[in-house]
């Protein structure tokens, strides 16, 4: 299928996501919240969403917090409240219909906590997850949702300081650390509210892009740079030769007419 560059430019290609687990009363994992942001192939916004799920309601703390940092009582963060089921198959048609070829997914320790909670959330409800994802019971979901192109930004930070410092390069790196070596100001009160986890971690990945995208742009001008030596052709010497920068050249392989004799001392036609 043809699509136009405008058509292109709303198919999402890059998937940037955060999942909030808190512990409930009796110390059990719950999923709280999903934030993602969607980019197309050139790394421009197309657009962005928060789910907060009906669990959370187990954690009190995740709650209060929630309200006061984006809703403006009780009542409005219970609006915005989803069961999975219900969010899952709206997400999963909205994605489907929109993707350009398969989604790269983007995020920070993405193979330690994000890609297996999302995996097995979708699996879980009957939803095909990689693209190469088989046997699922519906049968309109033939194909999942993302390929296995996958960026890390904690990696992403663990190569740029190992390439800024000698010590310590094996110890994780937080996303506030990875954010800091790109330049990027941190509000340390926001870290761990999805939204703000899923901005740093695009702003990280897009700088990263740029880096390396000028870094090759600067090594393939320097490689197409003229090289003098490529100019330089030396003359044949007759004589034994003298080293210098660009070949063995000696005077006596020059024709005497190429330089300017000086006048005979003939002081007897001065005076």
């Amino acid at each position: 299928m043809y699509y136009t560059n405008f058509e292109i430019s709303k198919k999402i290609k890059y998937f940037i996501f955060d999942l909030e687990y808190r512990r409930d009363n009796a110390g059990e994992w719950i999923l709280c919240q999903l934030a993602y942001i969607c980019l197309n192939r050139r790394f421009d916004y197309i657009f962005e969403h928060s789910v907060y799920f009906v669990e959370s309601l187990k954690c009190p703390k995740f709650v209060e917090d929630a309200i006061k940092r984006e809703f403006s009582n009780e009542s409005s963060y219970m609006v915005h409240l989803r069961k999975p089921e219900e969010f899952l198959n709206c997400f999963y048609n909205s994605i489907q219909l929109d993707r350009d070829g398969n989604i790269e997914l983007v995020g920070h320790n993405l193979f330690s906590v994000d890609i297996p909670s999302l995996e097995d959330l979708m699996h879980k409800y009957g939803y095909p997850f990689w693209w190469n994802d088989k046997g699922y019971s519906k049968e309109s979901f033939t194909e999942g949702l993302f390929g296995h192109n996958i960026h890390d930004t904690r990696q992403i930070g663990e190569g740029y300081r190992a390439l800024l410092n000698s010590h310590n390069i094996k110890s994780k790196v937080t996303l506030r650390e990875t954010a800091e070596i790109f330049g990027i100001p941190v509000r340390g009160e926001r870290l761990h509210d999805a939204n703000y986890d899923c901005w740093l971690t695009e702003q990280i990945f897009i700088r990263d892009k740029k880096e390396k995208a000028l870094s090759r742009y600067f090594n393939d001008i320097c490689e197409r740079a003229a090289n003098p030596l490529d100019y330089i052709i030396p003359e044949p010497s007759a004589g034994p030769a003298v080293n210098n920068d660009y070949g063995e050249v000696t005077d006596q392989a020059f024709p005497k007419e190429t330089f300017v004799q000086p006048a005979p001392d003939n002081y007897e036609e001065i005076f």
